[in-house]
């Protein structure tokens, strides 16, 4: 049997061989294109990592496509944002399947979503040009301000007054700014730059700061006709200070069944307005309900044309179908070999979360790792812990961004409230020092 020849952007030959032992099967054959002392970007990008980061974003795009054209690539992807943007452009270029340029980069662009995706929006927002000071008659507090695309959780704020908002943008020109302008080449030699204009523009997203809403995710692909196909929803909670745990997703949601059909009403609306074809991806929304009328609304707060990782994580956590595998068969227009999650609503519930900290020092002042075996020991097989830091590590923080991510944890229990104070509890239990990194 001839084996799929895939490319895998912005991929070190370690990570795609990951990827092999990940999709359990030798029907793929991963390629990388990266030469021996080259540097590729980060999975998210930021002032540090860019730094000394001597990369020609647009010298890769075209050995991408000659790669492409001289090894008969089959499929291209990206497993990170960036890739996928240029994984669009690729595929234009050759012909591939999957999403293309103007597609990927209005996904990926958080302003230009919400006016292609041709909804109506309750929660106001704007695009703030950052080389002016127009922002001041449009802007309303509170609001949460956030670079266009690519952060990573960098430039991300709450602010509450002018002061703080000046304060906010000062950061971002330090920290997202120059990511921006690394990508403006591109922009220029393969997108549409009088369609989108924004694109050329150093600005942020400032919008409605929502605190009384609940949120959820939904992921799902498109076949190669259009039409919308759930993968799983995910109720999602923002944990308030000065617990330092954020967004904590479990499944099966808890969304009624009613609402729920209204979401993949919604998810398909606006996919068809994105013209989106042949991909795997994953959708925040925001589910508001009137206190008085009851009434329901349902608003779209981005969507990202891949797959989520820390929803991946959890299916894998939870020995369910492989997310990943999903995203591959439909790119390649294979549907009918996806095999879908099974959840079942009367069954237990099933949480990740990230435990962060605001605090720097050595890492054993700020995380006990002793708690981690007694905590495997009360949960038994419903407690797993990936960590991100060592013991013998200084803990550093970026004050770019919403604290420096320690773990990330998975977790059963009977039911969301549950698994929210048993979230509560590991998080109090595993941090020696208690942080509220929401501040700027």
């Amino acid at each position: 049997m001839k084996r799929i020849q895939i490319l895998f952007l912005l991929r070190t030959e370690e990570q795609t061989k990951a990827y092999r032992k990940h999709c359990r099967n030798t029907k793929y054959e991963f390629h990388h294109l990266m030469k021996e002392g080259e540097s590729l970007p980060a999975w998210f990008l930021n002032v540090d990592t860019i730094e000394d980061l001597d990369f020609d974003i647009v010298g890769y795009i075209e050995k991408s496509i000659k790669y492409v054209k001289d090894q008969n690539i089959d499929l291209v992807i990206g497993n990170c944002d960036l890739g996928q943007m240029i994984a669009g452009i690729v595929r234009e270029k050759t012909g591939l399947p999957g999403c293309k340029i103007e597609s990927s980069f209005i996904c990926y662009h958080k302003y230009y979503t919400k006016i292609f995706s041709k909804l109506d929006f309750k929660f106001w927002y704007f695009a703030a040009d950052l080389d002016n000071e127009d922002w001041k008659v449009k802007i309303k507090y509170p609001a949460y301000v956030k670079p266009p695309y690519f952060a990573g959780g960098y430039g991300q704020f709450v602010v509450r007054n002018e002061k703080e908002m000046i304060q906010a943008i000062s950061k971002i020109k330090k920290s997202s700014n120059p990511v921006q302008d690394m990508f403006k080449s591109m922009f220029l030699k393969h997108l549409d730059i009088k369609k989108f204009p924004f694109s050329m523009k150093n600005i942020v997203i400032v919008e409605e700061f929502v605190e009384d809403s609940k949120m959820i995710a939904t992921e799902g692909y498109v076949d190669q006709d259009g039409a919308f196909h759930l993968w799983g929803h995910f109720d999602g909670l923002s944990f308030s200070k000065p617990v330092p745990c954020d967004f904590l997703r479990y499944t099966p949601s808890t969304t009624t069944s009613d609402v729920l059909c209204d979401v993949e009403k919604l998810v398909q609306k606006f996919c068809s307005n994105l013209n989106l074809k042949s991909v795997f991806f994953n959708v925040d929304l925001w589910v508001t309900t009137d206190p008085e009328t009851g009434k329901v609304d349902i608003e779209l707060i981005e969507i990202n044309k891949r797959i989520s990782q820390a929803l991946s994580n959890l299916y894998d956590f939870m020995k369910q179908p492989s997310s990943f595998q999903a995203a591959l068969s439909v790119a390649l227009g294979q549907e009918k070999e996806i095999k879908h999650p099974i959840l079942k609503p009367q069954e237990e519930t099933f949480g990740s979360f990230m435990i962060k900290t605001c605090v720097s020092g050595p890492a054993t002042d700020i995380f006990d790792f002793s708690q981690i075996p007694l905590l495997k020991k009360e949960h038994g097989g419903k407690f797993s812990v990936y960590l991100y830091i060592d013991e013998g590590d200084y803990v550093k923080q970026d004050y770019n961004k919403y604290g420096r991510t320690i773990c990330r944890c998975h977790l059963v229990a009977e039911s969301c409230e549950e698994l929210k104070q048993q979230t509560y509890k590991i998080t109090n239990q595993l941090l020696k020092q208690i942080s509220d990194h929401r501040q700027i």
